[in-house]
């Protein structure tokens, strides 16, 4: 901690500024958006008219040049180019202020007529950049995420995330409207793509407009501008299908931004495999309601299969049912009214074999499971904006929060020559609302004050019917007749939380700083019962599965962050200091404890060159367990394991260091370097435990450091017309784990290498075909000690080809082959081919498509592939969706 401490002192030393000095930057564009070179510009000094600088741009649109100022004065920018009017902009500056102007200069309709300006695929004004929507349309896309993915800088990460250069987007707004703007995935597979002129990516945004020119959280949000006639009366697009399997498709998709009133529907009724996921259900619930549910047990339990579309491997039957009203009480009080009914029917069969490490070596298990999974989610939120005055602005919420999901599963088991069955069937009735508040304002171009408030309360029975003839010598019981267990789980959580938060902009920079208070009580019972299935024999209770305890956790902090200037980078400091008290009561057992919480960072993002850009990273913080890992009662995570906690007063502490740097040397060529290293200084270790198909694990917190680091290479090249060529990545990624052994504690790793590729062609206006492969290597390292007979490698390929051609404006071609090989390097090898075609028809003067749809045209019957970790290492098969046909009918409104 000294060593930090005098680290921060010895940077604020070196803080920098220049007297005299004024950095002016700025870009030109036409009022239609294009681009306009060779222009001139004058900076005037306003008080004498003293000239600063004159130049021309060139053959450039930007500009940034330095200019002395004698003393604070209004300083005057002028841009003028023959055939457009003369704009100019004015601020107030002193010596060290930097600032920009965009300027636009509407066209000159007196000197030049009847000329028509096309605006180029992308262009770029402040920090936005805009994207010609129709200069990246292929054929064929439907709705916004197909759209995206044929533009530079936009990637689906492995969680389903929206990724622009890397960052995450927050935000999808239509028009400006945030009509489902936080639902981003829900969003990307229903906006219909032919009502949008252009996309808009809007980096360097706040949370709250209000903070903008005082600090830059650097988020990322999307806004979708629309072809202009939309704008007047409602718009979207309705698909049905149905396929030979009797699969079918209903997506009704409605919004309507005309007037006072902003409304949008999205429905979706299908079985071809698209239904709710964890992504989506994690849109629709609070921080607060998923630390709830990690009380309890999860209902998912699905193989999920990375690089490969759910609608393959999983059957459903999904009423999905989305609505927002924008309402308007007042100019300045707006609401918000939202709704989502989801429900589904899942099912997936799965054929395990498994390694599963009990606490002395590996133990080989085959399984084969069928899990039907019923998710029932219910959500309704309001929400009230009141602006009092372009600097004050207060907000309220009120969300209500429902899940009645059922998750049934029935599984056979053969280990070590011996085989047992198990059926579970889980329900939820979990119940949660939250209110916040919030107020934030603007006092003066210096200050920016807000508080926020947050109060959510949680009720969440859980309850489990499961047999098995197997359970009698798995818990030890006294009959062997007790093969029903029951099981109940309740968790009673009450969330407080109050934030203040205050920035200031000083002459020696920015100040922001706050507290906050974040308050816990969270209540939790848990009962085992068995009987004979037939109910004829006396219950039993057994006192180590049953148990309760309430967890009390309050944590008290304040923060600090600071801008400035390191040797004239700009550098932003951060500090959280703190402390949290935790109170444990499990039975007669009463432990209390108080941890220390800090957390300094350092983060520098600059321009080296005119082409090279870095950010970087650095952060050591010390905070205190979650609450929800507290219990020391053994609690199911899952139908078949169980976890408690043995020892969680030690704080968490960790390390972190992040570069990334950027190499763009032309405009159509980009690079990047990704570095990251983590150290735990305390890092939680897993004894465990494996009786036949039951699990037992019990978690400690360790004075045991383990090590994180990958690396992470990628870039691309794009077209003339913004178009991407080529994109490629490799990266290594290595994790340290500590693993139990005869009462000592032994690190192993599991390391990753990846690589990816992706090649684009276009050839002439019609076709467009697309080659991708992606290498993944897992390594997994295991101490001598431990008795080691699992492959140590494994790794798969999978390569993409795709092909779309126009053939005419009302007929176009699609076709994606896909080649899997999994598991190479062990005896579990598995390759497979899948292959689907569309061929489309759209009528000219109707808003009406057509589609017909070969779905594994080659008609592979099951996929193979591997999920390993230090515990446990599974090569899993799950049976395929077979050959269909599937015809469509789209109308775009």
């Amino acid at each position: 901690m000294r060593g930090w401490t005098g680290c921060v002192i010895l940077i604020c030393f070196f803080v920098r500024t220049y007297g005299q000095k004024l950095a002016i930057s700025g870009s030109i564009f036409s009022d239609s958006n294009s681009v306009i070179q060779f222009s001139y510009i004058k900076i005037v000094q306003k008080s004498n008219n003293r000239i600063l600088s004159f130049f021309n741009t060139g053959k450039s649109n930007t500009f940034s040049v330095d200019v002395l100022i004698p003393s604070a004065d209004t300083v005057i920018v002028t841009a003028s180019h023959i055939g457009y009017k003369t704009v100019s902009l004015a601020r107030f500056a002193k010596g060290g202020d930097s600032f920009r102007f965009d300027l636009v200069m509407p066209l000159n309709v007196d000197s030049i007529k009847d000329v028509m300006i096309k605006a180029p695929p992308v262009w770029v004004r402040g920090d936005t950049t805009f994207f010609n929507a129709n200069a990246f349309k292929e054929g064929g896309e439907k709705k916004l995420k197909e759209l995206l993915l044929n533009m530079p800088g936009f990637e689906i990460d492995d969680r389903g995330n929206l990724l622009y250069k890397k960052k995450i987007v927050e935000k999808v707004m239509v028009e400006g409207e945030d009509i489902f703007a936080d639902k981003v995935k829900l969003m990307l597979n229903n906006f219909p793509v032919h009502v949008i002129s252009t996309i808009q990516v809007l980096e360097n945004q706040n949370t709250d407009p209000l903070k903008k020119g005082l600090v830059n959280e650097n988020k990322v949000f999307l806004n979708i501008g629309l072809n202009k006639d939309k704008l007047k009366a409602a718009f979207g697009d309705g698909e049905v299908g149905v396929g030979n399997t009797g699969r079918y498709l209903v997506n009704p998709v409605l919004f309507s931004l005309y007037g006072k009133l902003k409304a949008g529907y999205i429905g979706n009724w299908n079985n071809i495999g698209s239904g709710l996921d964890w992504r989506e259900q994690d849109e629709l619930t609070s921080n607060n309601t998923l630390m709830g549910e990690n009380w309890m047990m999860g209902t998912n339990q699905f193989q999920i299969i990375n690089e490969m579309d759910s609608r393959r491997y999983i059957t459903n039957g999904q009423i999905d049912n989305r609505l927002q009203f924008d309402i308007p009480l007042s100019k300045s009080l707006k609401s918000i009214l939202e709704f989502n009914l989801i429900k589904d029917h899942q099912a997936q069969t799965v054929y395990n074999n498994s390694n599963i490490y009990n606490g002395q070596s590996y133990i080989g298990q085959a399984d084969t499971s069928y899990t039907l999974n019923t998710p029932l989610l219910l959500t309704a939120k309001y929400t009230l904006n009141w602006k009092e005055s372009p600097n004050r602005n207060f907000a309220g919420s009120i969300a209500y929060y429902y899940n009645g999901n059922q998750s049934q599963s029935n599984q056979f088991y053969f280990q070590q020559g011996v085989s047992s069955n198990l059926f579970n069937n889980i329900s939820n009735h979990l119940n949660s609302y939250e209110i916040s508040l919030s107020s934030s304002s603007r006092p003066s171009e210096s200050r920016f004050e807000s508080w926020s408030g947050k109060f959510a309360q949680h009720y969440y029975p859980q309850s489990e019917m499961a047999t098995s003839s197997t359970f009698p010598s798995i818990f030890h019981l006294p009959d062997s007749s007790y093969q029903l267990l029951s099981h109940h789980l309740l968790n009673k959580s009450i969330f407080g939380s109050l934030n203040l938060d205050l920035i200031k902009k000083t002459a020696h920079g920015t100040w922001t700083g706050g507290a906050s208070i974040d308050v816990i009580n969270s209540k939790v019972i848990n009962g085992f019962d068995f009987n004979s299935p037939t109910k004829n024999a006396t219950e039993f209770s057994p006192g180590f599965l049953n148990g309760s305890g309430t967890y009390n956790a309050i944590a008290a902090s304040g923060h600090l962050v600071r801008a400035f200037s390191l040797w004239a980078l700009p550098v932003s400091f951060t500090t959280e200091d703190g402390v949290a008290f935790a109170r444990i009561l499990e039975g007669d057992s009463v432990k209390t404890f108080a941890t220390p919480q800090f957390n300094l960072s350092l983060d520098s993002r600059e321009n080296l060159f005119v082409n090279l850009t870095q950010e970087v990273k650095l952060s050591v913080d010390q905070k205190q367990t979650p609450c929800y890992k507290f219990y020391g009662i053994l609690l199911p995570t899952s139908v078949s394991s169980f976890q408690r906690y043995a020892d969680v007063s030690l704080p968490v502490r960790s390390f972190n260091f992040n570069y990334n740097l950027g190499y763009s040397p032309v405009p159509r060529l980009s690079s990047s370097l990704v570095f990251g290293y983590t150290r735990k200084f305390t890092d939680y270790t897993e004894i465990t435990g494996l009786d036949q198909f039951v699990q037992t694990n019990v978690d400690s917190l360790v004075a045991r450091g383990t090590n994180t680091f990958y690396v992470q290479l990628g870039g691309g090249m794009s077209s003339a017309k913004e178009k991407p060529i080529i994109d490629y990545q490799v990266g290594y990624n290595n994790t340290q784990f500590l693993l139990p052994f005869l009462g000592q504690l032994f690190s192993s790793s599991l390391g990753m290498y990846s690589a990816s590729l992706g090649l684009n062609g276009y050839l002439g206006s019609r076709y467009y075909v697309r080659f991708s492969t992606t290498y993944i290597e897992m390594i997994q390292r295991l101490p001598s000690e431990i008795q080691n007979s699992i492959p140590g490698r494994v790794s798969y390929l999978h390569s993409s080809l795709t092909h779309k051609y126009r053939v005419s404006k009302r007929i176009s071609l699609l076709a994606v082959e896909d080649w899997y090989n999994n598991n190479l390097l062990t005896n579990h090898q598995n390759s497979a081919i899948l292959f689907d075609a569309t061929i489309s028809y759209t009528l000219l003067k109707i808003p009406l498509s057509f589609s017909l749809m070969g779905n594994n045209i080659s008609n592979r019957r099951s996929y193979g592939s591997s999920d390993i970790s230090p515990l446990s290492q599974r090569f899993f098969s799950t049976p395929l969706i077979g050959r269909e046909i599937f015809f469509s009918v789209r109308y775009d409104l």
